[in-house]
């Protein structure tokens, strides 16, 4: 194995101390303070694709973005000798002077896949994994969500072989979505193991829970966190399947009427919008598990909580429902403002 992947026309002392320069970078408070030590890192060796990639990371647009990683992609590539590098293929994560490269490589697919160019970034995305066998940057889980909206169905069924004992929600999930497309027989089991791996996803992509606007910085396996993160880059390909996010809600039959509905509307009158924040409010009262809340209110108004998007869909046979983030909120809000301490 090589000892040294940089070509040996490159001012190594040059580009060490750009590159220490795009670290910091890399860690400046403001995007001002990014921009500056980039370029003044660039000053020092044109070959520092870090310092390409920070000045991409700030661009406010997809085109600038693109221009700049790839930009990134190529001088990271100039400085490395092709000979030494082809000869670490496969473990070239190994190799510190492959690094900036190989970062580059991954920001491009991901703006690439931002601005709807998937068919661009897999070709990224799978150099990468040819590259770096191992796959310490988690290139298969973008790779995954790409080949599902691109329907490359059998490749995507090749890429969840290759690390089938991978038990993070994005690689279970996955493997449901593709059981679904494919009418798999294991269907059922690879949905309990899904379930397993994270119980929350379910929510996120069927709406039962509200998506965040901004994912969170970092995620616990198992936790909502995870499931936040994988939502947000599965649901294009999830509800671009036809009828996959259905059958993942379930059934959902229709209340029957009852006998007594329209009398008891008759009797008890009021505004409806004070009535829903009382009742939203004495939910949480019950408040148990994951974000459960007893369903035992009148039909009308669980309905209207609904519609509000502050709990799940109450139809079902389930004798509770799921609070979202904004009912709970919302919730919160109204037990003060009702069943608060008074200033006496």
């Amino acid at each position: 194995m090589p000892k040294k992947l940089l070509r040996p026309a490159i001012d190594r002392e040059a580009l060490d101390a750009a590159q220490e320069i795009a670290f910091d970078a890399m860690e400046a408070a403001t995007p001002a303070k990014r921009k500056q030590l980039a370029r003044k890192a660039l000053s020092l060796s044109p070959f520092c694709s870090d310092g390409y990639l920070v000045l991409g990371e700030e661009a406010s647009d997809p085109a600038g973005r693109i221009d700049l990683f790839s930009k990134a992609v190529e001088v990271g590539r100039a400085a490395l000798d092709p000979d030494l590098a082809a000869e670490g293929q496969g473990q070239l994560w190994m190799f510190i002077e492959a690094r900036p490269y190989m970062r580059a490589l991954h920001s491009l697919a991901v703006a690439l896949g931002e601005a709807g160019m998937v068919g661009d970034a897999i070709p990224h995305c799978e150099l990468l994994l040819r590259l770096n066998e191992g796959d310490n940057q988690g290139i298969r889980y973008i790779l995954m969500d790409f080949l599902l909206m691109a329907g490359r169905d059998a490749d995507a069924q090749a890429l969840w072989s290759r690390f089938a004992e991978d038990d993070f929600a994005a690689w279970t999930w996955s493997a449901v979505l593709l059981g679904y497309r494919a009418k798999a027989p294991d269907l059922q089991a690879r949905l309990k193991r899904a379930r397993t791996s994270n119980s929350h996803v379910e929510a996120y992509l069927t709406g039962g829970r509200k998506l965040p606007k901004d994912l969170p910085p970092y995620y616990s396996p198992g936790e909502p966190s995870e499931a936040i993160s994988y939502a947000f880059d599965a649901r294009k390909a999830w509800s671009s399947t036809p009828g996959a996010l259905e059958w993942l809600r379930g059934p959902t039959p229709k209340r029957p009427k009852r006998r007594d509905d329209d009398a008891m509307s008759a009797m008890v009158a009021g505004d409806p919008e004070r009535i829903d924040r009382a009742v939203l409010a004495l939910l949480l009262l019950g408040l148990h598990g994951d974000g459960r809340v007893w369903k035992s209110h009148d039909w009308g108004t669980l309905d209207r909580l609904h519609d509000k998007g502050w709990i799940t869909d109450p139809v079902g046979k389930a004798k509770s429902v799921v609070m979202t983030d904004d009912g709970l909120k919302a919730a919160t809000d109204a037990f003060n403002a009702l069943f608060g301490p008074t200033e006496g």
